[in-house]
């Protein structure tokens, strides 16, 4: 006679199906499984993973009751594993409706998109403090390794801006840059939309302390969100060019380039 058994946090226990009681009974069985079973699952828990205390008996039963309460257990009876956390941007695919642009633009349900996808489209992304900026050896660094020599504050919101809403709509037009476009946030927040592997639109909430690259050639837009201020810090590799190449730009050297590199290694090309 055969049943089923699971594996929880806190070690095998037989499970005493609903589906199965009938046979059970008809056929005489209780909580026992064949005992070349228990000794194939024993020897995987101990050689395979290293775990070597189950409560798993030679006589083809498994006694080991879930305890009461989980502080209880031994360590090494307890499998779970620990990640320590990793900062990344909220990114999600976008529901593309005539919406205010600044708003969020969730899909439903919600989809959100991992660090790792956005780095597979050559997206990079750090985390810093934005109060020290100045001071920042983190920051210097990023700079060093990656040549941004130039470096410059920007402040939007309709107070600062002139034709603020006309800038918004502006910079919202889907364009390419020939060079890296690097951000950083040190108040306030907006929002980056950036064309994937499938040309579907990811949209990427930035806020403070979030800094942002965006490879040469990638189709994107940026808009503020909903408290229509952000601060940034721009920086650039030798003299500060923005010039903006609206779509399409399949001809475009730098749009070539980062197709070819997309497709080669999934990576930002790292600054010269």
């Amino acid at each position: 006679m055969w049943t089923k058994v699971i594996f929880h946090v806190y070690g095998p226990r037989l499970v005493k199906d609903e589906h199965h009681k009938p046979i059970r009974h008809t056929r005489g069985s209780r909580s026992f499984v064949a005992t070349d079973k228990i000794r194939r699952q024993r020897n995987h828990l101990e050689q395979d993973l290293s775990i070597n205390k189950y409560g798993m008996v030679d006589c083809g039963s498994i006694h080991h009751p879930r305890p009461k309460d989980p502080r209880n257990l031994e360590p090494r009876t307890l499998i779970s594993h620990r990640q320590v956390p990793v900062m990344a941007p909220e990114a999600w695919l976008i529901d593309e409706s005539d919406e205010d642009q600044r708003l969020p633009h969730h899909r439903n349900p919600k989809e959100f998109v991992s660090l790792s996808k956005l780095q597979e489209i050559g997206v990079l992304y750090w985390h810093l403090d934005p109060k020290n900026y100045e001071s920042s050896e983190e920051l210097k660094k990023i700079r060093e390794d990656r040549g941004y020599n130039y470096m410059d504050l920007l402040e939007l919101c309709p107070g600062k801006v002139e034709n603020y809403e006309e800038k918004l709509k502006n910079f919202y037009r889907e364009h390419i840059h020939a060079d890296e476009e690097i951000r950083y946030c040190l108040e306030g927040g907006g929002y980056f939309d950036v064309r994937d592997k499938d040309d579907t639109w990811i949209r990427i909430w930035i806020k403070e302390g979030d800094m942002i690259v965006l490879p040469a050639g990638i189709y994107h837009r940026f808009t503020l969100d909903t408290t229509n201020y952000v601060k940034l810090m721009r920086l650039f590799i030798g003299e500060p060019v923005w010039t903006a190449y609206n779509r399409p730009q399949e001809d475009h050297p730098a749009r070539q380039g980062y197709t070819k590199t997309l497709e080669s290694s999934g990576v930002a090309v790292k600054a010269h």
